[in-house]
């Protein structure tokens, strides 16, 4: 509560995402309806250049994001030419669906493009098709959307138990269901009932709580119920020790 007011002095027009949303529409940018910041003060958009930037519906933009929609290199020619040649701005538009990883930077005249993911640190200064992953600096396409879910669905099982390893090593004892966080969807059956255990205690991050609730109960479960959860993370850690 403390930390809110202070953010809403230090920084009133993006204490949060929805205040930085609002802001950057009311001044000309235009950012699409349930789009979130992660950490909206931490944000390095080019608010000089508003006119140039548009940002899609649903978009997730993560920590420490520089959108930049000028150039000011050509004053480096003004010093050494002795002439001005203002390079403008570009416009920088990003598509539906986008997630922006922690520190990436958007450079002037990039599209991208719907249902992409821009990996941490990257560096974007030509366009990323729809439809894809990127990464690196220059950013450049590492992957389709479909080959990345066809990754996430086949290591579903392995990753939860990762993260089920992870914590035994930490705390000494398997995690219960409300500290399995979205990993709990391998094992609740899909029941009104489950359905509160599902999104108890998660943070939706901006996404419609009905539709995620919705995606939840309709599909299945790999273990009939937490007990058979446990004993086979149970197998995976002493196996692992």
């Amino acid at each position: 509560m403390i930390k809110e007011i202070v953010l809403k002095l230090v920084y009133p027009n993006k204490y949060n995402s929805e205040a930085l949303c609002k802001y950057l529409n009311k001044i000309g940018c235009e950012v699409g309806e349930e789009t979130y910041f992660f950490n909206a003060p931490s944000m390095k958009i080019d608010i000089k250049r508003k006119d140039y930037i548009k940002i899609g519906k649903r978009c997730k933009i993560a920590e420490d994001v520089a959108i930049i929609a000028h150039d000011y290199s050509w004053e480096v020619l003004r010093s050494a030419y002795g002439e001005i040649l203002p390079s403008g701005g570009r416009k920088i538009e990003i598509g539906n669906n986008v997630f922006i990883g922690k520190r990436a930077t958007i450079l002037r005249g990039v599209k991208i493009g719907d249902n992409a993911i821009i990996g941490a640190g990257s560096i974007v200064t030509k366009d990323i098709p729809p439809n894809s992953i990127a990464a690196g600096n220059p950013a450049k396409v590492i992957s389709t959307l479909e080959e990345y879910y066809k990754k996430l669905k086949t290591n579903l099982l392995k990753n939860a138990e990762y993260e089920a390893k992870v914590f035994y090593k930490k705390h000494g004892r398997i995690p219960k269901i409300q500290e399995t966080g979205h990993f709990r969807i391998i094992f609740l059956e899909r029941n009104k009932e489950n359905k509160e255990k599902f999104i108890k205690n998660l943070d939706f991050k901006g996404d419609n709580k009905e539709e995620v609730i919705h995606t939840f109960m309709n599909t299945k479960p790999i273990f009939n119920g937490y007990e058979e959860y446990y004993r086979h993370m149970s197998n995976i850690v002493n196996n692992d020790n």
